[in-house]
């Protein structure tokens, strides 16, 4: 299974990516974290459309999360993810520039 790395930006000042399109009934992997990144956990919204209303993204009865440091490689559960068409990933905590995440499905 060949993976793909998709990087979005998180706007200076900001907390969420844009949309991004998990064509190709991809799945999230991981997330790549930059050196210097300010928050400290990830969420995620999902659409079924790429115009629609984004809502949290939850997995077992839970909202899903993850914990993050600066310069690390993130695991994701793609179970988390298996309906999801159209995502955003946002920070716990505003970022002090734009940053770019990498996206590995």
């Amino acid at each position: 299974m060949a993976t793909k790395a998709t990087v979005v930006t998180i706007a200076n000042a900001g907390t969420t990516t844009p949309t991004i399109s998990l064509e190709g009934n991809r799945f999230p992997l991981a997330i790549v974290i930059p050196a210097a990144f300010t928050g400290t956990a990830l969420t995620f919204l999902a659409s079924p459309t790429e115009s629609g209303t984004p809502v949290a993204v939850y997995y077992e009865s839970t909202a899903y999360s993850v914990t993050v440091s600066p310069g690390r490689h993130v695991s994701l559960n793609p179970n988390a993810f298996s309906s999801v068409k159209y995502l955003q990933i946002v920070s716990n905590a505003a970022e002090a520039a734009a940053r770019s995440l990498t996206l590995v499905s």
